[in-house]
């Protein structure tokens, strides 16, 4: 963990986890998500800017040892602590993406708001290799969404986004993050249905992180099911997965994978390919290992897509098999089989 070395005064807009590195283009966000836990984390309510230029961003980011450039190197996730597409923060992420683009990493973006054709204009010329960055429009519900999301964009504002950006030469995918208990998996018809009309290659289902100030805006806005209850008290061990530099995780995962790995299937009826991890999207776009090894040290969370990152890491060079050790940070090897 010491070899990723972030100034303290970017630690709200930048960290890291394991072959990831997090780069936020602001701090905050103003959707006003019920189940975003930046809020609790320090995050304010508004967007503040990144006040460093991306150059330097990218001059930082190749002074760390534990950063590596090109295709199979480290992940870029940018914004998971604000939107890239809110107001006053789009000019930022687009300088971001055409610093850090050139490096040839693979990168995701994830937005609740609209993409314009400009932005995804600037975005798609800025990709050194095509597939190398994946954008993925973010929606838990079609019918109730303006509770659980009330700033955000209606999410067909949001498909319409994403269709800008596919005809810039970008991959998309339906983020369904986080799966709501009773909710979510109540409306997989919506979901099946947009991603046919909407021709998105990609979809995610994820699972919720809780903490109590999570727990009481989903009450004040009366959303909480007696199975959403249920759920709330079957907290899992996982923090964020930002906050893996962080000293005190504030969320942790609640207990849905069950409803993910029952909608999973219902979703592959949309001619979509399904993952439940938002980086396996990007190894099947890149056509690269998953770079958080989720079949080798999550694999109850691999679906066992087309790239096969069993076949494909067994048959690497050994610089490409070091990366992936048998046992990194909080995470160790596990066979597919011991996972029951």
């Amino acid at each position: 963990m010491n070899d990723i070395v972030i100034p303290s005064d970017w630690l709200k807009y930048v960290s890291y986890s394991f072959n990831r590195i997090y780069i936020n283009p602001a701090s905050g966000c103003s959707a006003n998500c019920a189940y975003c836990y930046i809020f609790d984390e320090g995050h304010p309510r508004r967007p503040h800017l990144f006040d460093v230029t991306a150059n330097d961003v990218r001059k930082w980011l190749l002074t760390q040892k534990g950063f590596r450039a090109g295709m199979s190197g480290t992940l870029i996730s940018l914004s998971p602590c604000c939107d890239p597409f809110a107001d006053g923060v789009i000019d930022k992420t687009l300088e971001l993406v055409e610093a850090l683009a050139s490096l040839q990493n693979p990168m995701q973006l994830s937005t609740k708001y609209y993409v314009d054709k400009i932005a995804a204009k600037r975005i798609g010329e800025s990709q050194s290799i095509s597939g190398q960055l994946v954008l993925y429009a973010t929606i838990t519900s079609f019918e109730l969404w303006k509770r659980i999301e009330p700033s955000a964009c209606e999410p067909y504002t949001r498909l319409n986004g994403l269709q800008n950006a596919q005809r810039e030469d970008i991959i998309t995918c339906l983020a369904i993050k986080p799966v709501l208990p009773d909710i979510t998996d109540n409306e997989i018809h919506l979901f099946v249905q947009a991603i046919k009309d909407y021709n998105i290659p990609y979809c995610v289902a994820g699972v919720m992180y809780s903490n109590g100030g999570i727990e009481k805006r989903f009450e004040r806005r009366k959303l909480l099911n007696e199975e959403f209850k249920h759920r709330l008290n079957i907290k899992g061990d996982r923090p964020s997965p930002h906050s893996t530099n962080h000293e005190k995780y504030f969320s942790l995962n609640i207990d849905t994978l069950d409803i993910i790995t029952k909608i999973i299937p219902q979703l592959q009826l949309s001619g979509a390919q399904c993952m439940i991890s938002g980086p396996c999207v990007v190894a099947s776009s890149y056509n690269i290992l998953c770079p958080t090894g989720i079949w080798r040290y999550l694999p109850h969370l691999c679906v066992n897509c087309s790239v096969d990152c069993q076949s494909k890491f067994a048959h690497s060079s050994n610089e490409i098999k070091a990366i992936f050790p048998n046992e990194v940070e909080d995470l160790r090897v596990i066979a597919a089989n011991d996972n029951k």
